[in-house]
């Protein structure tokens, strides 16, 4: 169907963009593609996320010392 298209179309952009990769094991119809489309993007935002916080402690941190 169209739609089809469309949806392998996006998981095949997201998982390129998300410099994801192509596994041994991938999604074969489109429920299992939406799923893993929906975990990829909060995988990525979640580790974005947890990055820009330890940053921002290592900076916190770095500022105390220097206060000290």
């Amino acid at each position: 169907t169209a739609i089809s298209k469309y949806i392998y179309s996006f998981y095949f952009a997201c998982t390129t963009m998300l410099t994801i990769g192509y596994g041994d094991i991938t999604p074969r119809c489109t429920q299992e593609i939406v799923v893993t489309v929906m975990i990829e993007i909060v995988a990525v935002v979640s580790f974005g996320y947890l990055l820009n916080e330890m940053g921002h402690t290592l900076s916190k941190m770095r500022e105390q010392s220097e206060e000290l």
